[in-house]
């Protein structure tokens, strides 16, 4: 992959709190598949950051599905700072990438909400347009998203081979505390 490690066949699944979407699954539990002698710390970081992204995939897939199309995604939060993180959501997505300037999105919202409301912009599209700056755009590269979408079956695939496993070791986990 491009400027980056890759996982070398290492898929991480981010079900360390239970899962809700789209699997509603309280049983289902974290794993790494594929691991080996050959990988390395980098290797497993890499591959956490891919497993939590192709979750938000299975998301976007969901909507897709409802024919809810986006063609840029905002990424926000700690991650957001990460120029890795982006590149890696972009490639998965095959989607630009937004990263913003305020992080505080929480309160920018509820700015935009009660600015809108007292009637000072008309709607929220004109009012976003000048309260939300953008920092910088991530654009998918050809080749990862190519690799991306021939490894995103397989990681796909993960749950259902790994559901009745991890809810008999939390039976197992249960019983012998």
């Amino acid at each position: 992959m491009h400027n980056a490690i890759e996982t070398n066949g290492l898929v991480f699944t981010p079900y360390l709190v239970d899962e809700r979407e789209p699997y509603a699954d309280a049983f289902i539990r974290g794993s790494f598949i594929g691991s080996d002698s050959s990988h390395k710390r980098a290797n497993f970081i890499r591959s956490i950051l891919e497993g939590i992204i192709f979750s938000f995939e299975d998301l976007m897939q969901i909507y897709q599905h409802n024919q809810h199309n986006f063609d840029t995604v905002i990424s926000i939060g700690g991650g957001a700072q990460s120029p890795l993180w982006l590149q890696i959501q972009a490639d998965i997505f095959n989607k630009k990438v937004v990263s913003l300037i305020n992080e505080q999105t929480a309160s920018l919202g509820a700015t935009i909400i009660a600015v809108v409301g007292t009637g000072w912009y008309a709607n929220f599209q004109d009012c976003t347009d000048v309260f939300v700056k953008t920092k910088k755009f991530y654009c998918p590269i050809a080749d990862n998203v190519s690799k991306y979408q021939k490894l995103y079956p397989i990681c796909h695939q993960v749950y259902q081979h790994t559901r009745d496993l991890s809810f008999n070791l939390i039976q197992f986990r249960q019983q012998n505390h």
